[in-house]
Order: structure tokens, then sequence, then C-alpha cells
């Protein structure tokens, strides 16, 4: 990811889910939660999150967030910020306070915004056993091969490799358009940001289309740091002259996925600029949906159900966020109502009690087989990966977003390549 230099901070937010209590004499009481954070945001001295110098996908991550403790009846939230050690971007030292806390130790974690950040998280929780969902980071092996703790809600990089090259663009559905002189045959480049998870995604990307015999014409990387434009003309010449008809783009940055747009329309004539192509990651985003450049990029996303979605919510990044919090919350709700004359939580609970808690909440998302806002069905196999995952195309017409049927792709696939093959 471009960082610009920028140091990732990261918030230890706080949150109460408050639930209500029933009138019989069984009912639960009700019991304030702590839940921990953490996002690309910078935390001042005084501990405060500054949110108007977060990253644009915090951000969101944030909106969505905040708008599911707004939405959700019988719960409240209040944010907590432990700033010294987020202060110094110690994710280490963060998700122990977060854990230990005298007072408020937290029962549950939700984040990361990046890759990194989200993997050491990861685990991290799974040495100090809390249980923690992950709801938008698209790297490929975040969660540790011995995962109990973490569960995930967004689809891992190879995945999306898996949908596009499996059943998108497949050998049977890359047939030529009838009564065609020339048959198509479908060339593309992989373009990755140069670290260990973009080059994982290409690594399953190039995989994933040579099973369904498409050729690689490029197979390139540029710096996930800043993007060179000489080392892009290299690649974008490199394009043209190997004749590929779709650029396959891997970044998890708005700005890179903006940039790498905008080179492309500076190296290519409009009839002769490969299909775009884009990877969730920062083509996901709003900051890059939202811009003139996305007019151009047909994204595959983890599929944002609208109809069972509030209103508000705009973006995948915010419906992922808001989808962690309603999981976590009937994964509490569901504790206590196993074991309704529970007292699980106080502000003093000796440590062993709110270890026990942790672990219900945790046996309960790994039982959990629920319709959750925003995302559908959602199910976690024995690794803590969400198996019930599904994907769409969208594509920007006149800054109208649009989910694109795949026959569409397909037929503007086809043509793209009988036009570049003729020329």
């Amino acid at each position: 990811m471009l960082k610009h230099k920028k140091a990732i901070i990261f918030c230890a937010t706080v949150l109460l889910l408050f639930l209500s209590a029933c009138a019989q004499s069984n009912s639960v009481s009700s019991q304030n939660f702590p839940i921990g954070g953490l996002w690309e945001v910078p935390v001042e001295d005084n501990g405060e999150a500054n949110w108007g110098y977060a990253s644009s996908i915090a951000n969101e991550q944030h909106a969505g967030y905040t708008l599911a403790r707004e939405n959700l009846e019988d719960n409240s939230f209040q944010d907590i910020i432990s700033g010294e050690s987020n202060q110094q971007g110690e994710i280490q030292v963060a998700i122990r306070e977060m854990v230990e806390d005298e007072e408020k130790p937290v029962v549950a974690v939700i984040g990361a915004t990046t890759n990194e950040a989200t993997m050491r998280a990861a685990s991290l929780v799974n040495f100090f056993n809390v249980p923690m969902l992950v709801p938008s980071a698209n790297g490929d092996n975040l969660l540790p091969s011995n995962n109990i703790w973490a569960f995930r809600l967004s689809a891992p990089g190879f995945t999306y490799a898996n949908y596009m090259f499996g059943s998108v663009l497949t050998k049977i559905n890359l047939t030529p358009i009838s009564g065609a002189v020339i048959e198509p045959s479908l060339k593309i480049a992989i373009l990755y940001e140069q670290n260990t998870f973009g080059e994982s995604a290409a690594v399953a990307t190039a995989r994933a289309a040579m099973l369904q015999e498409i050729e690689i014409g490029v197979y390139a990387s540029f710096s996930s740091e800043t993007i060179d434009p000489d080392r892009m003309v290299r690649i974008m010449e490199n394009m043209a002259e190997n004749n590929v008809h779709l650029a396959y783009l891997i970044t998890s940055d708005p700005a890179a996925a903006r940039t790498l747009v905008q080179i492309f329309h500076s190296r290519f004539f409009k009839d002769a600029m490969p299909i775009l192509v884009g990877q969730a990651g920062g083509f996901a985003s709003a900051e890059f949906l939202e811009s003139d450049e996305a007019e151009s990029v047909y994204v595959v996303r983890q599929e944002l159900v609208k109809d069972q979605c509030p209103t508000d919510i705009e973006s995948l990044y915010e419906a992922q966020a808001y989808a962690a919090v309603y999981l976590l919350d009937q994964a509490v709700k569901q504790v206590e109502e196993n074991q309704p004359a529970k007292q699980w939580y106080e502000w003093q609970a000796k440590q062993t009690e709110i270890a026990v808690f942790r672990e219900e909440i945790r046996d309960a998302l790994k039982q959990i087989r629920l319709k959750v806002p925003c995302l559908g069905m959602v199910a976690f196999d024995n690794t803590g990966q969400n198996k019930l995952l599904n994907f769409e195309l969208v594509t920007v017409k006149g800054e109208q977003l649009s989910i694109l049927e795949t026959e569409d792709f397909l037929n503007s696939v086809r043509r793209r390549a009988g036009q570049l093959i003729s020329q």
C-alpha cells in the first residue's frame, strides 16, 4: 500500500455494547462490553483519534462502524482511546493494553485497516486468547496457521482470482463472437503492488488464468511505496507490443489505483487500451469509485447486498465494518441467552472470568451461520475464513455505480479482443 512515508498508527477504540434487559425474572441484565478497534488513524498526544488525517479506507470503516452503533437498538457505544501505545504504532503494545487493562479489558477486537497490521494483530489475539473479527483486509495468509481466535469476513486475494478466472473468464465463456472473422484469443497482463500481499494475489491470478488456458502477455509489479512513471511507461509499451487485451490490476491503495488508471489513459488511445479490471482493495474504496478514473475500470469485489443494508451505507468498506459490529453483537447475545443468570462482565471482574467470556464469544462465532446485513449469509470454517463468499462486478457510468451482468462483461471482453487482434 502506498504509505507516503506516513507511519501507520492504530487507534485502540473501546466500544460499549449494551444489551437490554427483559421483563422476565430470569432475564439477562444489562452489561457493558468493551470492544477494541484497530484502524489506520493517527492518535494525538491527548489520546484522541484524529480522523481528519486517517486513511480514506479507515474513514470508510469508521463510518460503517459508527452507523452500526447507532442502528443497533439494544446497544450503546462509547469510544475510549488508549493513546501512547498507538501513538508509537506498536500493535503488540496496543493489543496487550486492550486485553490486560485492569479496569476495562476488551472482550473482542475488530480490525485492522491494512494487511500488515491485520496479520500482526491476528497473531497476537491468538497469543492473548481474545476473539477478533477481520472486516476488510484483502491479503492472503493473514490468519496464522494455528488460528482459533480470529474470524475473517472479507475475501482473501486468491478468491477474487478464482472467481474471475473460474466463473467469469473461463474457456467455455471465452468463445468467439458469432460470425467473427478473427477468433479472439484472450491475452492478459497482471500488474500488482510489490509486497507480500500483492505478490500472493498475482501468483494466484496467474495460476487461475493458466488453468483457463489464458495467455499471460505481461506479468509486472510496481512499488507499493511510490509508482515510478518511467517503469510504468516501459510496462505499458510491453503491453502494447504483446497485444494485451485485458489488464488485471492489484493494489490495496486507492491513490495508487487512480494513478495506474491515469497512466493507462496517458499511454493508450481509447480504442487501443486494454480492458481494465481492478481487484477489490483500493479499487473497491469510495475514494476510487467516486473518482473520474473509475469510469473506465471494471471492479471485482465482495458482494454488497444493498437491499439488506442500511441506505446510508455507500461503500463495501463501510458495509464490512457495519457487518462486523452486527455479527459480534449477535455472538455476545448468544452467549448471554445461553446463560441468562450469569453476570459475565463487571469492570472489576477477575481476568479468569473475562477469559471464559472471551472463549464463549469465540465459540459462538465458530458456530454462527447467520444472514448479516450488507454481506448476506456468513459462516466460518475451521480456519476462521468466511466460507460463504459471493462476488460481483461493478462499473461506474455517468457517476452511477451499477452491477454488471457476467454476459455483458464477457461481450465487452470478446469485442475488445477481436478489435485489438484485427488492428
